[in-house]
């Protein structure tokens, strides 16, 4: 286990993905609908950022969730003739890129994160 700061990390999930198709189909859709009201002539990403996990998580169930949401998006996209984009950013790969929690990326996290969202994205608009 890392130490970080003065208390360790305890990098596993603190909560159970959702994995009910028309609960994550009915929060994708809401979410997308205010955002496009708010920003109707933006382009709209729809990201799953990056976390870190140990080994003993359900990467399984991670991969599950991701595709329920990716699944929601497009269904979002052709319900509504919209386009929004969905990105699901890599793990980090290494405790180091962490501070305090899996969500919460230190320097060289939030350097690597960006970097990759920037590949992403580019990736997404010249396929």
């Amino acid at each position: 286990m890392s130490q970080i700061f003065s208390t360790p990390l305890n990098a596993k999930s603190q909560f159970t993905r959702n994995l009910n198709k028309q609960e994550v189909d009915d929060w994708v859709a809401k979410q997308l609908a205010i955002l496009r009201d708010l920003f109707p002539n933006a382009i709209l990403y729809f990201l799953v950022p990056s976390e870190f996990y140990n080994d003993s998580l359900d990467k399984g169930q991670l991969a599950q969730a991701d595709e329920l949401i990716e699944s929601a998006v497009r269904r979002y996209n052709h319900d509504a003739a919209d386009e929004v984009i969905f990105i699901r950013q890599d793990y980090y790969p290494s405790v180091k890129y962490i501070c305090d929690t899996q969500y919460h990326a230190n320097e060289r996290g939030r350097t690597w994160r960006t970097n990759k969202l920037i590949e992403q994205i580019s990736k997404k608009q010249n396929p």
